[in-house]
């Protein structure tokens, strides 16, 4: 899933890592405003790509959110195919594989 501006699948893992890590935290979570919040998951993210050591693009605050808007867009359609396909009335039941095989397929 490479795109254009150099965000692959090596970049937003530690993306998602990082927003849950600080969005769960009650504390940083509760207490700081929503650009606050993005100052942090940048700064966590940074921890996390330098400790892989695959940190070879600095990305800003607004850059990270972004990415994180496509990226949720995203897990939302495919989470609409995925139910779409889920309640589908089918003779026999489908097990989970064949649910998200159907979604994927529905998806792309």
């Amino acid at each position: 899933m490479n795109s254009s501006l150099g965000w692959t699948d090596e970049y937003r893992v530690p993306l998602f890592r990082a927003y849950l890590d600080v969005s769960e935290d009650p504390v940083t979570a509760e207490s700081c405003s929503k650009d606050h919040l993005w100052v942090v998951v940048n700064e966590k993210w940074t921890e996390l790509m330098t400790k892989k050591g695959n940190l070879r693009v600095n990305r800003n605050v607004s850059s990270l959110e972004k990415q994180f808007k496509k990226i949720r867009k995203r897990v939302s359609t495919f989470t609409s195919q995925y139910l779409a396909v889920k309640n589908v009335q089918t003779i026999g039941n489908l097990i989970e594989e064949d649910i998200i095989s159907c979604a994927v397929a529905r998806y792309c």
